[in-house]
């Protein structure tokens, strides 16, 4: 048995005399008697419940009874972010909001990481709720884990400054990915930087102005191509 929350147990046992019956359990702290009628199931651990018949002038008493009782704690077994993308501008903040299943495991505790190029963003954490800010143009990728490992993320692109009117670069920007080969076409030579879905940083190389090509080894079907005059492309090998 597993417990999340109390668990009301009622007793059907019958004796053949008709007598009553009692019930006791030698581990309150897991399983306590109630009214002689119900077993509330109240914690985790091992609890020994004995049914006894004690008998009268007409009737021996009957042989006890007992029956083990184990109970797990509910383990939490997935979590989720209310949001798996974000965009801010420098100085602009939003909140992500973890929720762990199910609903009634009782170590919900999360850790959150980021992750990413530069400082794009920094992080304010309290317990489930994680308050992100843009501190500079970039990526970022935000985590949330629990204890058997499952975790959810999301991407969080900073760009422009909070107050100032930029041109939107990435307008001006082709990424296409064929053949594990990167092809970009910008106006800018810059840094290029080419990650995994999940955050893993794959390649970096100098980009001339106008177009280039790049060799990706051992690269996944979907990447996220970053370049250093500010713009982010989520691309798919076809």
């Amino acid at each position: 048995m597993s417990v999340g929350h109390r668990t009301e147990i009622h007793f059907t046992a019958i004796s053949s005399s008709g007598l009553e019956v009692s019930y006791e359990s030698n581990n309150p702290t897991v399983a306590r008697i109630e009214d002689n009628l119900i077993m509330m199931v109240v914690g985790a651990g091992t609890a020994v419940i004995t049914a006894n018949q004690a008998g009268n002038h007409n009737y021996n008493p009957a042989p006890a009874l007992t029956c083990t009782l184990t109970v797990n704690l509910v383990s939490a077994t997935d979590v989720s972010l209310n949001k798996n993308e974000v965009e801010l501008s420098v100085g602009g903040s939003d909140t992500l909001i973890a929720t762990v299943s199910p609903p009634n495991a009782p170590n919900r505790d999360v850790t959150w990481t980021s992750r990413g190029s530069g400082n794009a963003v920094t992080i304010e954490i309290l317990n489930d709720t994680c308050i992100i800010t843009g501190a500079s143009a970039g990526m970022a990728v935000i985590s949330v884990k629990i204890a058997n490992g499952n975790e959810d993320d999301c991407w969080v692109t900073v760009t422009g400054a909070t107050g100032i009117s930029t041109v939107d670069e990435s307008s001006f920007v082709t990424v296409r990915f064929y053949n594990k080969i990167l092809y970009i076409d910008s106006p800018a030579a810059e840094q290029i930087e080419v990650y995994t879905l999940s955050g893993k940083l794959l390649h970096r190389a100098s980009k001339p102005a106008g177009k280039a090509s790049f060799t990706i080894p051992n690269s996944e079907q979907i990447l996220i191509v970053r370049g250093s005059s500010g713009w982010t492309k989520k691309i798919e090998d076809k």
